[in-house]
């Protein structure tokens, strides 16, 4: 009994912000007012630690009354309920301040608190009779519950994470101006309602009624409409990229991935061969559709599963295929490479979600087995499928193009910040410019069937692109004034070369400002 009291208790306060609306000129002495409350709220704290148990609570006109075992009762006024949650360190926290008591009561058990549909405060399934919402607003507890750390919104589980690997969760308060507050930042909507005439509580506080984990950022959407979005952070990434080398002898460059990596390397021994380089090596290692996730199981279970093949620097163009499948391991150790690229599987492009664990298991260990203790890892941002496709991945995207672009440029951004690998080819963003173009046609949209690059505009921007993020800054070069041309699908000449080049610079050097920051 005396346990089913104490988390009474404990469910009565973990709750709902319901801030009585202010005039402008008295804002001030509402936040003194509720300072005072967390006096309050603190004085139940202690009482829960010293075991007291709670008697009888009872519902008055304005207020509610605690009683306690021990005598002591407070008096919690209506309006205002403070937000409690546990913190790193195991205490409670009162609206972000720790109190400095222990969560965890001695048994060690932590009680299930939630509101029912009848409004009430539920604790452990049992219906309190006290009503979790004030009568005056509605603008519900944003909290993180302690054994999943799922994001809880009014005592319900949201089902979506609080942290990401090695993620900063956003903060959500409400500032001195009566605003929320995300990440220390004023997002400008009211937490309070507007005052209602005589000096009545007012009750139009907009209310946060969802959360959306969007891989990149937290979208907080309010009841009257307004959506804030809030990037999030890392507090590390999880590898520091070493520096490109600088005019070295070699260079030596490894693609990793699919068809889509064929793709963004198919003319990149030709052009860095126009470009006059006689000592760059290229090797690409490809399995069809292959994601991160298969990528790491082919490697642990040393699969030998991979097409691959080396260009000659010497003519400029790919030798043969290998007779037969290799491991990932033999063709990361069969050369001294200085660059490795990296890529997701397209339809996976815009799922952050399917990048990890794989990505960081994967980079550890290729940076363990190379034969090169400063290898530079780089990644290829996929491009999106093209407005007509049939491909069954494009379903993740509503089947829009500009969102899977969205998508795949906001998992690009959290891939850098959380892996470290923040040397970003950008074949994706190289190709969306080009379907804006003149020189696009439809159905292809720049690619062969739907997915696939076209093999001429396509794949020449693509591998130009490569060569201007991983070529040009290492032997202090450029894409621009290259002079191979391709004649394949949609021809790259005289007429429209330069404008190709120069989206990719565009686009390179958008993308390397975007990493620098």
């Amino acid at each position: 009994m005396d346990k089913m009291i104490l988390k009474a208790c404990l469910g009565g306060l973990l709750g709902l912000f319901v801030l009585c609306a202010c005039d402008d000129d008295s804002w001030k002495e509402e936040i003194n007012w509720i300072k005072s409350e967390l006096e309050e709220q603190k004085k139940i704290l202690t009482e829960l630690q010293n075991r007291a148990t709670i008697v009888d609570i009872r519902q008055e006109e304005g207020c509610h009354i605690i009683e306690f075992s021990d005598g002591q009762t407070i008096t919690i006024k209506d309006g205002y309920t403070p937000i409690l949650s546990i913190g790193d360190n195991g205490d409670w926290f009162i609206d972000g301040e720790d109190t400095g008591l222990k969560a965890v009561p001695e048994d060690g058990v932590t009680p299930t608190i939630e509101i029912g549909e009848n409004g009430n405060w539920w604790i452990n399934g049992v219906d309190l009779g006290v009503p979790a919402r004030g009568q005056d607003g509605a603008t519900p507890s944003v909290e993180i519950r302690e054994a999943d750390h799922h994001w809880v919104v009014n005592g319900e589980d949201t089902g979506i994470p609080a942290y990401g690997k090695d993620g900063v969760t956003p903060t959500v308060e409400i500032g001195e101006n009566g605003n929320w507050w995300i990440n220390h930042q004023d997002t400008g909507v009211k937490a309070q309602g507007e005052a209602g005439e005589n000096g009545q509580n007012g009750q139009n506080a907009p209310v946060i009624t969802n959360i959306v984990d969007d891989s990149y950022k937290m979208d907080f959407t309010f009841s009257d409409g307004s959506v804030i979005s809030v990037n999030k952070t890392f507090e590390k990434p999880h590898i520091r990229n070493a520096a490109l080398p600088d005019m070295p002898d070699t260079l030596r460059i490894l693609g990793i991935g699919n068809s889509f990596t064929i793709d963004g390397m198919a003319y990149l021994p030709q052009i860095t061969y126009h470009n006059g380089l006689r000592h760059v090596y290229y090797g690409v290692l490809g399995y069809g559709g292959a994601s991160l996730e298969q990528h790491w199981n082919f490697y642990r279970n040393d699969e030998k599963i991979y097409g691959f093949r080396m260009s000659d620097p010497r003519t400029g163009y790919w030798g043969e295929w290998n007779d037969s499948p290799i491991t990932l391991k033999e063709a990361l150790q069969s050369e001294k490479w200085d660059i490795i690229v990296l890529q997701q599987a397209s339809e996976f492009s815009g799922l952050y979600n399917t990048y990890q664990p794989y990505l960081n298991d994967l980079l550890d260990e290729l940076a363990l087995l190379s034969r090169n203790a400063r290898v530079v890892f780089a990644w290829q941002m996929t491009w999106a499928y093209g407005k007509e496709a049939d491909h069954p991945g494009f379903a993740y995207y509503d089947r829009d193009q500009n969102v899977m672009v969205q998508k795949i440029e906001e998992s690009v951004k959290l891939m850098a910040q959380q892996s470290g690998v923040d040397l970003i080819i950008p074949s994706g963003a190289v190709i969306q410019d080009l379907r804006a173009s003149e020189y696009n046609t439809l159905p292809g949209d720049m690619t062969r069937d739907g997915f696939h690059l076209d093999l001429g505009m396509g794949c020449y921007a693509a591998s130009a692109a490569w060569f201007e993020t991983l070529v040009a800054p290492v032997f202090r070069t450029s894409v621009i004034g290259n002079s191979f041309e391709v004649y394949y699908g949609t021809p790259v000449t005289d007429e429209n070369k330069d404008f190709v080049q120069r989206t990719v610079k565009s686009q390179c050097r958008k993308w390397s400002n975007e990493m620098a920051k």
